[in-house]
């Protein structure tokens, strides 16, 4: 087992979902607690309606991404690279999940249809590591608070 899962499995078993549990492992690594920011991601929870919308992973991701590079406050500036940061998440998410015949929880779930939990753990993990992928490729350190 990953060492991603055995960080995400008892996150999962706590009740957090999907979109939660990527934003909750950048703020654990960086040692802070935003309890308002982990329920603004609940609202990304299986696909924003229950499965009726985008997978949580994707915009999950998106927001994680966004919490490390966008701006934040009058005095912070965003990552010059934001945008492709986030397009070249959103082409890799899409091209993972490809025979799954788009991009909603619900078709994702579908396909995994017996053994959701498992996959769909191991497309967190697959996730997480994408991320942490591009933010080494951009010189972002996901441990250190962004700046506002």
């Amino acid at each position: 087992m990953s060492e991603v899962l055995l960080e995400a499995l008892p996150l999962a078993r706590f009740g957090y979902c999907c979109s939660q549990i990527l934003m909750k492992l950048v703020l654990d690594a960086q040692g802070v607690d935003n309890p308002g920011l982990l329920r603004a991601m609940h609202g990304l929870c299986r696909g924003l309606a229950f499965r009726h919308g985008t997978c949580g992973l994707l915009t999950g991701g998106i927001c994680t991404l966004s919490y490390l590079t966008g701006k934040g406050g009058d005095g912070d500036e965003a990552h010059l690279f934001r945008e492709e940061i986030r397009y070249k998440y959103l082409e890799w998410f899409k091209e993972t999940v490809k025979e799954c015949g788009g991009t909603e929880c619900f078709q994702i779930t579908r396909l995994m249809a017996e053994s959701s939990e498992i996959e769909c753990a191991s497309l967190l993990s697959r996730c997480w590591e994408k991320l942490l992928d591009l933010l080494e490729e951009y010189g972002i350190d996901p441990s250190l608070p962004p700046s506002s």
